[in-house]
């Protein structure tokens, strides 16, 4: 386990052993705390071990400070086990351990539209809290220098940043989309996008990425939580398949109001990836405009490995104590499973 007073790095001289198995990705552990992929070659898409070779992506992977709770924090392989060994992705690594250090696998999705108010929501919750998950365009009167201030207060609490822009156009627009007047490309550590449109979205993403020499991962929409959604067994199925063709999917988004539906959704994913599931709330009751919720607790025993909580914690009297119970029940539930 890398110290929680050192920071984390995926080194470019760390590689995986080769697996016997076609398409199969084995992390190396020779060097605690972190892994970087041997993925077999497919055409037109990049592998992180050419990532790590070339000098220009070396340490491409943004520096974090872990944050240490009091105590002895555990061991991220002790705490996830099959997930932390079969992961490929470095951000997979990193979102594990920052959870472990904070005991929370709480992604706050900081739906609020004034810089100033996310900025002192993040700085109130921040220990608490495992990720950051952001609409840039809900900001108003948004500039890139005002928008930075997130970008700082994330870094400081040790936050992967989570765009959540759902991507659904061509590869080559949504490259172009991943730059623009966001710039998504320079500061968003993880992305969602859907997979109506093909894997070569996804190539558009990470090409994006590229060009300002950064390592990002994509979650792929495997379902949804609102009610009447469209995204049926038959295009999850699809969505899987895609993701697991390209190094560049960290995982997928479930469906957090339905302990069933993710589940079968683990079941199909395996333990190589990851889910992240909105749809929860520790008073699991119907929403706004057909959003449905489930509890967290049920979401993490059932294979998510994330929840992402908005209203639960920023419309909540009390944020903080909010966001320590979401963390609190998450992690409980993550050392059950």
């Amino acid at each position: 386990m890398v110290p929680s007073s050192v920071v984390a790095v995926v080194p470019s001289s760390v590689v995986a052993a080769p697996s016997s198995e076609e398409g199969a990705v084995v992390p190396s552990l020779e060097e605690e705390g972190v892994c970087r992929p041997r993925y077999h070659p497919m055409e037109g898409r990049s592998t992180f071990e050419e990532i790590g070779r070339s000098p220009l992506r070396r340490g491409a992977i943004d520096k974090i400070e872990l944050l240490k709770p009091e105590g002895e924090a555990m061991r991220p392989d002790e705490a996830w086990g099959l997930r932390w060994h079969s992961c490929a992705h470095p951000l997979s690594h990193r979102y594990m351990e920052v959870a472990c250090d904070k005991r929370s696998l709480v992604v706050l999705a900081a739906d609020v539209s004034r810089v100033d108010d996310l900025v002192e929501l993040v700085e109130s919750v921040g220990p608490h809290i495992a990720g950051l998950k952001t609409h840039v365009d809900m900001t108003e009167g948004f500039t890139i220098g005002e928008w930075g201030r997130v970008v700082d207060v994330a870094k400081k609490h040790g936050l992967l940043i989570f765009e959540d822009r759902k991507f659904a156009d061509i590869g080559r627009v949504t490259e172009t989309q991943m730059g623009g007047m966001y710039d998504i490309r320079s500061w968003a550590d993880l992305v969602t996008s859907h997979s109506i449109s093909g894997p070569d979205i996804v190539d558009g993403i990470a090409a994006a990425w590229d060009s300002v020499q950064r390592i990002g991962g994509v979650l792929l929409l495997a379902q949804m939580s609102s009610r009447g959604n469209l995204l049926e067994v038959g295009y999850t199925d699809s969505t899987i398949e895609m993701g697991t063709a390209s190094p560049h999917v960290i995982g997928y988004i479930g469906n957090g109001s339905n302990p069933d539906e993710i589940s079968s959704l683990r079941e199909k994913v395996g333990e190589g990836r990851m889910i992240w599931t909105p749809g929860v709330n520790l008073s699991a009751e119907e929403g706004a405009l057909g959003q449905r919720y489930g509890h967290p607790s049920n979401a993490i025993l059932a294979g998510s490995d994330a929840v992402i909580v908005g209203s639960g914690i920023h419309k909540s009297e009390d944020p903080v104590a909010a966001a320590k119970a979401y963390g609190e029940a998450t992690w409980a539930a993550l050392m059950s499973r």
